[in-house]
Parts: structure tokens; C-alpha cells; sequence
């Protein structure tokens, strides 16, 4: 991609330029608007056509079966890394502290062309808002090399004795992706009291909340139907943990048909001798 600044292109837009005291826009450009990314002007470099990057991960996992009760397992997941080339790096360098509105006027005598109108200072807040979420082009041509987000599971899966068609599992994974790494801990119960019918529950606790889940499986000769529902318990944003008082749930449900005989016949030559 071929990225130009603003200064290199001279295409701004009017949120570029400095406003006077009064809120109106003057041919004063604001401090860094010459570094900014002109979206409008990005474009295809077709001249430069080829692989951006290289990149390898591994994945490795084990499984260990105690006796008839209890089997662990452990897995990591994308160990590897990516590396761009030619790449643009831009950042968000622009700032703004609101200490909110001072000496509004009641009533002036100049009206709208009072700086400290609060149509004027409102102006000027959203003013700086909008130039505070605008990109700068800091370099072009780098190369960048980082880890991929690695997932680390383990596991363990108990057969109650007493009846073999009812298991518990327990199944942790953290997903290490710096200030997005995340934890959670499931445990769920699964039970498959027909050779047709299966049904599992599942709790799970995170940092992002907490959530119970059903999935129910049907899988006669012919075909096989699940359906499955994941609810949040206790849900809010992990960044500021503000709570989410929706309700809300995410519903999978599938079809599958399948072609042949389920069990395949075993024929064996049994040979008779008469006496």
C-alpha cells in the first residue's frame, strides 16, 4: 500500500486548521498536521507485488490416560511467530484534558462571538477530540517482527465408575497476548445415555465474566443434530469493567447426513468339519 501524509499530498481537512477564539476555523494549521495519514490518498502499489511477511507456529499436545477413571491432557497452541517487511508504522501522539467549562456567560454582549460561549467551548472540545483519533506517520519501509498468541490448554476427564456414560471435564486455557491475555476455567458434565443421544452442560469462569452452556446431540443412523446455547451469567468489559445488563446468548445449532452402513461388518470364514 502506497500511504502518503497530508503534508506530502497538501489534501487537509478543515479539522487541520486552528480555530480563533471566537470557534471559527483560520488558515492556521495545527501543530504534527503535516504528518498525519491522508486516507483519501491511500492506494495499491501495484508495482510492488509479493509476500508482505513470513511466519511459522507449532503446535503440540499430549494426551495421558491414568486407568479407566481419569485421562489429563495438555496442548500450546500457535508457538510461533510472524514477521512483517516493508510495513508503515503510524500512532495516535495527539492528547486532550478536559477540565470542563469555564466562566460561561450567562448573558453577553457579544453573543455568539464570546470565546467562553458554551457553543464556543464545545466547538473547541470536539475539535480536539476529533484530531486526538487521528493517525501519524511515524516511519515506512520497517520491518516488524512479533509473537503470535500463544494458547495454552490443560485438561482432565474423569468416568464415573458407576456408570461409564456420564464424564466430568475440567478445561483451562490462557491465551498470551500481552494486555489482551485472557484465562478461563470450564467444567462441564457430559452424558450419553443412548448410542443416539448425547447431552453436555458447562460452566465457565473468565476475565470476562462468567457463563453456563447446554448443547444437546442427536446422532441416529442417517444423520446427526446438535444444538447448543452459550448464555453469560455475569458479564461486563473487561478493560473497565463496566457491567452489561442485556441479556444475551449465542445459539449454535447443525446438521449432518451421513452415507453408508454406521458399523462396518466383520465377515469371518468359519470352516465345519463332520464327524
Amino acid at each position: 500500500m502506497i500511504v502518503p501524509t497530508r503534508g506530502e499530498t497538501g489534501n487537509y481537512d478543515d479539522s487541520d486548521y486552528e480555530l480563533d477564539a471566537n470557534g471559527n476555523r483560520t488558515d492556521k494549521l495545527k501543530p504534527g498536521s503535516e504528518q498525519l495519514i491522508s486516507y483519501d490518498d491511500v492506494d495499491f502499489d501495484d508495482k510492488n507485488i509479493g509476500p508482505t511477511g513470513f511466519g511459522m507456529a507449532f503446535d503440540f499436545g499430549a494426551t495421558y490416560r491414568l486407568n479407566d477413571e481419569w485421562t489429563f491432557s495438555a496442548a500450546v497452541l500457535d508457538l510461533g511467530f510472524i514477521c512483517w517487511k516493508n510495513t508503515v508504522k503510524a500512532s495516535m501522539n495527539n492528547s486532550f484534558e478536559f477540565n470542563g467549562f469555564n466562566e460561561i456567560p450567562i448573558k453577553s454582549d457579544l453573543g455568539d462571538n464570546d470565546p467562553n460561549s458554551i457553543d464556543n467551548q464545545a466547538d473547541r472540545i470536539v475539535d480536539d477530540l476529533e484530531q486526538m483519533a487521528k493517525f501519524t506517520k511515524d516511519g515506512e519501509g520497517l520491518k516488524r517482527t512479533t509473537a503470535l498468541a500463544a494458547t495454552l490448554n490443560l485438561g482432565a476427564e474423569y468416568t464415573l465408575p458407576a456408570y461409564d456414560r456420564l464424564k466430568f471435564g475440567f478445561l483451562s486455557s490462557s491465551r498470551f497476548q500481552g494486555r489482551h491475555s485472557w484465562t478461563e476455567a470450564r467444567v462441564s458434565a457430559n452424558v450419553s445415555p443412548l448410542t443416539w443421544f448425547e447431552a453436555s452442560v458447562n460452566y465457565a469462569l473468565s476475565n470476562f465474566g462468567s457463563t453456563g452452556g447446554l448443547m444437546l446431540n442427536f446422532h441416529p443412523r442417517g444423520f446427526n443434530f446438535f444444538v447448543a446455547a452459550d448464555v453469560p451469567l455475569c458479564k461486563y468489559t473487561p478493560k473497565y469493567y463496566a457491567p452489561l445488563n442485556r441479556f444475551s446468548a449465542n445459539i449454535n445449532l447443525g446438521i449432518n447426513f451421513t452415507f453408508g452402513p454406521k458399523y462396518k461388518t466383520k465377515h469371518r470364514c468359519v470352516e465345519v468339519q463332520s464327524l
